[in-house]
């Protein structure tokens, strides 16, 4: 990728405090350090206040304001990344409406300032691997291609970003905007959440804490994990060379939680395992990854075992 196109660019992102957004701003401040480029980096957020210092002692715009109660008057920027819909419960996850209504709130706001000043040269929203819904049994990994309407396995959240995935390919036909709506599936590592609904964290929240991990799900249900420095690097990609297709951003590497488990309980010294959901349906939540494969450079450069190990180091010197 050329990161040398933000030079002097203004970019804004959406969603710029969570999971995502964290890895996202980290990383475009290191390049402004590292290649000696000159971009605006603006975030919108509900807490400024809780943002990292690192946030708070760069040239970072802090714009407050919560996406769930109302659209938003944008600065004009050349990079607009959408990333505001709420995952964990202290942002709301638990309201489907709240996370509904912030992801309508952020495509509108977009899109109201390029009606305005069409300069855009991307827009990215993030999507997600829930716009596919229940993902068969006997397919062993999601297609890029496959989601659509109508499809009564969708959760309200997979139709939520299926619906705004087409507005902001609006922008691009009514516009001429290049856009991108990567779906991204799973992921571990630092920020994290240890105590939300994302298995993994909870596995590592148990080890860490020296008890036994817990496994709530049918131990043969499989995902994959990719660390974020690999999804980071696919999404600047994204930002800078956009693609309007879709596109799965995830590891194609399937794991059953069952080896989750034991692979985390091994690096904590064996702590134990508890099954406790063998009686649930197992399910699937794999992508195929044909677009990163054809751009070998974003392939997955960090093993599942490196990046447990570095996740575990990190939780080491941050508590």
């Amino acid at each position: 990728m050329n990161l040398r196109k933000l030079d002097g660019a203004r970019v804004l992102i959406l969603g710029g405090t969570g999971f995502v957004g964290k890895w996202l701003v980290s990383a475009l401040l290191e390049a402004q350090y590292q290649l000696g480029l000159k971009y605006e980096i603006s975030v919108v957020t509900r807490f400024p206040e809780k943002t990292s210092m690192q946030f708070k002692e760069s040239a970072i715009s802090l714009i407050e304001h919560d996406l769930s109660s109302a659209t938003l008057d944008l600065p004009i920027s050349d990079y607009y990344v959408h990333g505001a819909t709420p995952s964990v419960r202290s942002t709301g996850s638990m309201n489907q409406q709240k996370a509904i209504t912030s992801t309508l709130n952020g495509s509108i706001s977009i899109t109201n300032a390029i009606m305005k000043e069409p300069v855009a040269r991307s827009v990215t929203f993030l999507s997600s691997g829930a716009v596919f819904g229940h993902q068969p049994s006997n397919m062993s990994h999601r297609p890029e291609r496959s989601a659509e309407f109508p499809n009564h396995t969708l959760s309200p959240y997979g139709v939520s970003k299926l619906a705004n995935e087409l507005l902001i390919s609006q922008l691009k036909s009514n516009f001429g905007t290049p856009i991108s709506t990567p779906r991204l599936f799973a992921f571990y590592g630092p920020h994290i959440a240890l105590d939300e609904h994302f298995a993994i964290g909870n596995f590592m929240r148990d080890a860490s804490s020296g008890d036994p991990i817990k496994v709530l799900g049918n131990s043969q249900t499989t995902r994959s994990y990719m660390y974020p420095t690999d999804l980071i690097k696919n999404l600047l990609q994204l930002i800078v060379h956009p693609e309007d297709i879709p596109i799965n951003l995830g590891s194609a590497d399937a794991l059953t939680l069952g080896s989750v488990a034991e692979c985390i309980s091994s690096m904590f010294g064996d702590v134990g395992i508890q099954f406790l959901g063998e009686e649930k349906p197992s399910n699937h939540y794999v992508p195929e990854t044909p677009w990163m494969i054809n751009n070998r450079q974003n392939i997955t450069s960090v093993s599942f075992e490196d990046g447990l190990e570095r996740w575990k180091a990190w939780l080491e010197t941050s508590t």
